[in-house]
């Protein structure tokens, strides 16, 4: 196995003063190599000894051929801490990460000659931005790739409580670059461990709402329950973390409850604060927010069904092209009340992407893709479980 590079657990002082970011100077030690272990398995080892650090939506993940690249946006916000960090299966020997502005502009790279690469940086202007993946070295079968990107939770010296702000940020700014908007003013309170409070809030049929709790720094579990008129759960996270996150789709206007539950607190008691972002049914894929000209959009109501091709896996597929150029952006977004929703994107050269939960929501699936080349491109809907049937509505977009 590949031998753990003595400079990734030092700091990274090679790299200039850049025009929006600085460099990060972070003690950390990379995972050590275990055998079996999955790219991503890495990437969450990686994230437990980061601390401080979050992880901002999925692990990206990928299968490419030496001597192609594969680009993922994300957003940045001024002034916050960010690393990125990558890993392949054992098929890879080198991998490179380099960071592009808004106009494929390289602001930062790693490629030193390992398959480990990381990016630590501090964002010094808010907006959107590239991870560009490069298999330098890779077998003739392709390599497995997983990507992740690390936000900070907290500022150094803050007082505690002071981080619950930071949190709420980062993820709001996740739920804005896809079109949210905070709705609502911010529920705030504090519990002690294995205390909860019901507090109201009134929903919109034909939005979708995502609430995300965080709590200070002393709290360690916090859950979140969204109740209905009837005293009913229609949405809850009792995940084993302080972020909980709640996804609905009202049916009807009307009156909610939140039930906020501190499950585990420290030094009692534990501050928490709820967020409330909202978008409508009308915007683009996946409420998807861009600047820049429309190209194609697309609106597919399907089913997969056994007369569909079927995968190897079990699973029904249905297959759509797209074409697009070097430099536009394609946007894609699946959804079905009917079964576990698996979405996957190809380039003309087969390197793809695919997404299975998006947002923890199992029948919701979102790509959002660079293009790196012009040609056709594959969609394919699909399902996470074999034989799985029912309707879907895949919207695509290209923007250039």
């Amino acid at each position: 196995m590949d031998r753990v590079h003595a400079s990734r657990g030092t700091p990274r002082l090679s790299f200039p003063r850049l025009g929006r970011f600085l460099v990060l100077p972070l003690l950390l030690m990379a995972p050590v190599e275990v055998l079996g272990q999955s790219p991503s398995d890495r990437v969450l080892e990686f994230m437990e000894s980061a601390s401080g650090f979050t992880l901002l939506g999925s692990i990206q993940q990928a299968v490419l051929d030496t001597g192609k690249s594969w680009a993922i946006e994300v957003p940045f916000l001024d002034g916050v801490d960010y690393m990125v960090v990558a890993y392949c299966s054992d098929t890879c020997t080198n991998l490179d990460l380099t960071l592009l502005d808004s106009l494929a502009e390289e602001i930062q790279a790693d490629r030193l000659p390992d398959a480990e690469p990381i990016l630590m940086l501090t964002a010094e202007a808010t907006g959107q931005y590239y991870i560009r993946v490069d298999a330098v070295e890779c077998s003739a079968a392709g390599c497995d790739i997983a990507v992740g990107i690390l936000g900070s939770t907290e500022e150094p010296g803050m007082a505690p409580g002071e981080d619950i702000g930071g949190r709420l940020t980062l993820v709001g700014a996740e739920f804005m670059s896809l079109g949210f908007t905070e709705v609502g003013d911010e529920l705030r309170g504090s519990l002690n461990t294995d205390q909860s409070i019901t507090l109201p809030v009134t929903l919109q049929e034909g939005f979708e709402y995502r609430m995300v709790g965080a709590c200070d720094r002393d709290c360690f579990d916090l859950d979140l329950a969204l109740l209905d008129s009837t005293g009913a759960d229609v949405a809850t996270d009792f995940l084993e973390d302080a972020l909980p996150v709640l996804i609905h789709l009202p049916d009807t206007t009307g009156d909610f409850q939140v039930e906020v539950i501190m499950v585990a607190c420290g030094i009692e008691p534990c501050a928490y604060r709820i967020a409330t972002y909202a978008r409508g049914e009308d915007a683009r894929p996946g409420g998807a927010t861009f600047s820049g000209e429309l190209i194609v959009q697309e609106d597919h109501n399907g089913k997969l069904d056994p007369e569909d091709e079927q995968l190897p896996s079990g699973a029904y597929v249905d297959t759509y092209q797209i074409e697009a150029r070097a430099g536009q952006r394609i946007i894609v977004d699946l959804r079905s009340d009917d079964f576990d929703t698996l979405l996957r994107l190809e380039d003309p050269d087969g390197v793809g992407q695919e997404n299975d939960d998006y947002g923890e929501d199992v029948g919701h699936s979102h790509i959002e893709w660079l293009a790196l080349m012009d040609g056709s491109y594959s969609i394919q809907v699909t399902s996470f479980e074999p034989d799985s049937i029912g309707g879907y509505l895949l919207q695509i977009a290209v923007v250039e």
